[in-house]
């Protein structure tokens, strides 16, 4: 059974997963590091202002920020790898609300400095960078008219990309990219025959070799597959095992206290916990918490009765890693004999999900 989570913007995903989403492992190796450089205009701006620049490097997220009152920005750092990047204006009256939608931007960063020019917004400005840049604006184009397609259609198409761009960074990011989630994790079905069609030195570039290591970790984790287990620490600090869990359903939900769709959607794991608990239905939390007393605090507001699970090292989370979790909120339906049956069922569905499987 294949229960998908209702798509949420890549962006509002993106501001859950600021900071360093490290992935540790010997495949990663040291390469020579890349300046990047990002000149901005806004030519009619008259207000004070903020970019916000968040950049996925490899398996790092690192966020930039530069303020002006003129409507020029610059923004600099350091890059293991070509990467993709948001780019958020902001009108400071404003900051503590969502960005207006003609406000947010795509780009692709290496070693070019990029030059961006606007009127009065993001929207339709005119950018000049490097070859990634422009291949990225190529990818955009092929994969606008078939966003909503089918999987097999969308495959035709990036593969066609991947396989005229094998050089191109920006091939490594549809592949990571394929499933429209926002989970970040590689189509199974389609990952490794995409990645193949990639060039040599992509493929061993540490961007290349930490994909490739996603893909396995897709494969291993995928509907159908038996759930790998582990051993992490509850709230009392006692050792528990999934495995432990055999006979029950088993909602898997991956969440954090500073996550705040998580949450959101708290109420209504609060809801099925308490309607299903009795049949053979139980919630696993696994947070992705860095401070106890704050995971504490969240497990208490909103009520979460359920076994609670964490090693408090954010997002080297052990469990995380293991299920190649990048993004919360997620969570992963497993049935009584350990096999996986869902992943990433939307809240709008779960009382429907478990309903039929709880008869």
């Amino acid at each position: 059974m294949i229960f998908i989570r209702t798509f949420i913007t890549r962006f509002l995903l993106f501001i859950i997963f600021l900071i360093t989403a490290a992935l540790d492992g010997p495949l990663l190796f040291a390469q020579k590091v890349q300046s990047f450089q990002i000149k901005l205009e806004v030519e009619n701006l008259k207000v004070p202002a903020k970019v916000i620049l968040t950049v996925r490097d490899i398996s790092h997220w690192t966020e930039y920020t530069a303020e002006s009152t003129n409507g020029k920005f610059t923004l600099a750092g350091k890059l293991q790898d070509p990467s993709f990047a948001y780019l958020v204006l902001k009108y400071c009256s404003e900051s503590d609300q969502s960005p207006r939608l003609g406000n947010i931007m795509e780009l692709f960063l290496d070693e070019v400095p990029v030059a961006i020019m606007a009127k009065d917004s993001l929207r339709l400005a005119n950018v000049q960078g490097g070859q990634n840049q422009k291949d990225l604006d190529d990818f955009k184009r092929v994969s606008s008219p078939i966003m909503h397609a089918a999987d097999d259609e969308r495959a035709k198409v990036i593969s066609k990309f991947i396989n005229d761009h094998p050089a191109s960074f920006v091939s490594l990011y549809t592949i990571q990219n394929f499933s429209m989630d926002g989970s970040f994790i590689p189509n199974v079905k389609y990952g490794m025959s995409m990645f193949e069609l990639l060039s040599t030195d992509i493929k061993k570039s540490q961007s290349g070799k930490a994909i490739y290591k996603d893909i396995l970790i897709a494969k291993q984790t995928s509907i159908g597959s038996v759930a790998p287990d582990f051993l992490q620490r509850d709230t009392l600090d006692h050792e528990i095992r999934l495995s432990s869990f055999r006979g029950k359903y088993v909602l898997m939900d991956f969440w954090a206290s500073w996550c705040r769709p998580c949450r959101v959607e708290n109420p209504i794991l609060v809801n099925a916990f308490h309607k299903y608990s009795n049949k053979s239905f139980t919630i696993l939390g696994i947070s992705l918490d860095n401070n106890r007393n704050s995971w504490a605090k969240a497990i208490r507001k909103d009520k979460l009765s359920w076994t609670q699970l964490s090693d408090l090292k954010f997002w080297k989370n052990e469990v995380a890693l293991q299920y190649g979790i990048k993004s919360v909120p997620q969570n992963i339906l497993i049935d009584p004999e350990g096999k996986i049956i869902g992943k990433n069922i939307s809240p709008s569905h779960l009382d429907e999900v478990l309903a039929n499987l709880l008869r």
